[in-house]
């Protein structure tokens, strides 16, 4: 997947999931990366885009999973 900037990455999360926080610390509970403070978004840095990538990479390789584990269950 290897995105090519940290806008990208941030878009990405936000397409994979909205950002979920306690309210108080501006770090998304499911992913464990940086939100916007004010709009509910993701907020990745360059310095976290290949952690970011990767963890984006493990969400879509569980779905993978799940699905055919799915399939082959039915």
């Amino acid at each position: 997947m290897a995105p090519s900037n940290a806008s990208q990455v941030s878009l990405q999360l936000d397409e994979d999931h909205a950002p979920e926080t306690n309210g108080r610390m501006p770090i998304c509970r499911r992913c464990g990366f940086r939100t916007e403070e004010n709009s509910s978004r993701h907020a990745a840095t360059d310095e976290h885009q290949a952690k970011a990538g990767r963890w984006l990479d493990s969400q879509a390789l569980a779905g993978r999973v799940a699905k055919a584990r799915g399939v082959l269950g039915s």
